[in-house]
């Protein structure tokens, strides 16, 4: 589906703001994950954002997600001591125009997952006002348009 989208007369950026993985409850969590990213690499998305759930699986699973999507995470850290972050802006060309892709996912929503605080020492999520900031500043004027990927519930994204 996605290859006709790409050949429109138009530019098209291909992205989503998160929770590509499975829930908590999900019995074969596991495997439906891995299931998943397989999926998704094949759909050769140009921008995506990460969810609660997505966290919630952890670092190693991030690594991995890192590896086959093109992931964005303005406040996102990761690793031992929290030393890798995920990008905060990706670009991306098309039909001429040069697009900047950032994202950020409301630290609440991934603070009442009961595995955050058990991962504090190894993925953090931070202020989400204060990434964009800081995603916005690198962007500057180099790009013809910006989006936004926001993984929050309605009522905080509009804030």
């Amino acid at each position: 589906m996605f290859h006709e989208l790409r050949e429109l007369s138009y530019g098209v950026v291909i992205a989503d703001a998160g929770d590509f993985a499975p829930a908590a409850q999900d019995s074969h969590r596991a495997e439906v994950a891995a299931f998943l990213l397989e999926g998704m690499s094949a759909m050769h998305y140009d921008a995506v954002g990460v969810g609660e759930m997505d966290l919630a699986l952890g670092p190693a699973y991030l690594h991995e997600a890192v590896r086959r999507l093109p992931l964005v995470g303005a406040n996102v850290r990761f690793g031992p001591a929290l030393a890798e972050s995920l990008p905060a802006v990706r670009w991306v060309e098309t039909k001429g125009k040069k697009v900047a892709v950032t994202a950020v996912i409301d630290p609440l929503l991934y603070f009442e997952s009961e595995s955050a605080f058990e991962m504090a020492e190894s993925l953090m999520v931070g202020d989400a006002t204060l990434a964009l900031r800081g995603a916005m500043a690198e962007i500057g004027t180099a790009g013809d348009a910006v989006v936004v990927l926001i993984h929050a519930d309605r009522a905080r994204a509009i804030e």
